[in-house]
């Protein structure tokens, strides 16, 4: 479930399937944030069944599974289908993930494969 609020920061709590989207941001930030965020409980629930002796038992808040999750969520994000719901992401959240946002595009513009896509991010990500 999606809750405004009106702290400028926008966490989830994937325990409890809730995130929070800023009140005050525009219409296309509050779709970004909101689409964003429902990425992260697929992408985490998707990752941990099909991967559950590695990332099944990892930290979804720090790390290597989160970094894997915000690089997933960029790389998704800037797919046409999504730009065209929310616009264009013109600024990364964590700079420290432009190589491996580089190298997460190359692998899914290949074949689109999630599961593919996070076997080779493994590779690099740990």
């Amino acid at each position: 479930m999606g809750n405004f609020s009106i702290f400028n920061f926008c966490p989830r709590f994937l325990d409890d399937n809730e995130f929070q989207v800023f009140l005050y941001d525009d219409k296309d930030h509050q779709s970004f944030t909101i689409f964003h965020e429902c990425l992260h409980f697929l992408f985490y629930d998707y990752a941990k069944k099909k991967f559950p002796k590695t990332l099944g038992k990892m930290e979804t808040e720090s790390g290597s599974f989160w970094d894997l999750a915000e690089v997933f969520n960029v790389v998704s994000q800037n797919t046409e289908d999504f730009k065209s719901l929310h616009g264009e992401i013109k600024d990364i959240k964590y700079p420290e993930h432009k190589k491996l946002i580089e190298y997460g595009m190359d692998i899914f513009n290949k074949d689109k494969d999630v599961y593919k896509w996070i076997k080779e991010m493994l590779k690099v990500i740990k």
